[in-house]
């Protein structure tokens, strides 16, 4: 609205206040869901989880495209908190698509492991420093590179979805893969009993 009330030449410094208030407004989202994260009110809310079908809604919501792969026998259950899980999984796919680019493919599979499932997700991008992979999951760390080619950052993402994990009882690790890409393990507790879709 401003921007068509003022002159032509106050509308660029107009979009350039626009563009900071969205990016402070973006901030301020990562913060609270750091937050939320971290201390949420009360205990998590351990619930039996058809994996398969969660998974699903999180990938049309954050990859609408489809150029993700899904590996996810129908039987797997999982214990954990469905909020906390959801907030983590869109985290990694949104770091997916931002840092590996546009054009990269990712693939999320999951295996069951005696009464664990291990949720491996991976991209086809160009990974990160190893002397940067334990840092990630530090609040407000950005890596050089990634800081460089995408400004603007708040550097909580992964902290989030260590957090988020953690509060489903679980845990995550990353790491690069050879010869390129980059992984989010996640090992989470699987229910006695398995679920229909």
């Amino acid at each position: 609205m401003l921007e068509k009330r003022v002159g032509e030449e106050h509308r660029e410094r107009v979009r350039d206040l626009s563009a900071k208030v969205d990016r402070l407004g973006k901030l301020t989202d990562d913060v609270l869901a750091h937050l939320r994260s971290k201390a949420s009110p009360g205990r998590p809310h351990i619930e039996i989880i058809a994996l398969r079908t969660l998974l699903v809604r999180v990938m049309e919501e954050e990859v609408p495209d489809g150029s993700t792969t899904l590996r996810c026998d129908e039987d797997i259950a999982i214990l954990a908190d469905k909020e906390s899980l959801c907030r983590a999984l869109a985290n990694i796919l949104r770091n997916a698509i931002r840092y590996a680019g546009s054009e990269a493919h990712i693939s999320i599979t999951a295996l069951k492991q005696c009464r664990k499932v291990e949720l491996r997700i991976q991209d086809d991008g160009p990974g990160v420093p190893e002397s940067e992979l334990e840092k990630l999951w530090e609040p407000f760390f950005r890596g050089a590179r990634a800081a460089l080619k995408f400004p603007g950052g708040s550097g909580l993402g992964m902290s989030i979805v260590r957090y988020s994990i953690e509060a489903c009882g679980g845990t995550a690790r990353c790491e690069n893969v050879s010869p390129h890409g980059f992984a989010v393990i996640m090992l989470l507790n699987r229910a006695e009993q398995n679920v229909k879709q």
